[in-house]
């Protein structure tokens, strides 16, 4: 699920993709958890526990179909 977030991609990258604010880049993400799941080959379940894991960590910031990315070097780290 990393690689169809990006996760693997260079840290700069999302900020070409995404627009700069104040908290990070946000990313408008016209996804559901559902179709990430369907598109990363995992389940429902997964992608949440991971989405929610790294928004409680303070990588991430969701909104309906929105991803701020709040910590670009620690997303990049997870691709690792």
């Amino acid at each position: 699920m990393e690689r169809a977030l990006g996760v693997d991609a260079p840290p700069d990258q999302a900020a070409q993709t995404g627009k700069e604010s104040g908290d990070g880049v946000v990313l408008d993400l016209p996804l559901s958890r559902l179709d990430l799941a369907e598109m990363t080959g995992t389940t429902l379940f997964t992608v949440s526990r991971l989405l929610s894991g790294w928004q409680r960590d303070g990588i991430l910031d969701l909104g309906r179909q929105r991803v701020t990315i709040l910590d670009p070097d620690a997303l990049a780290e997870l691709g690792c």
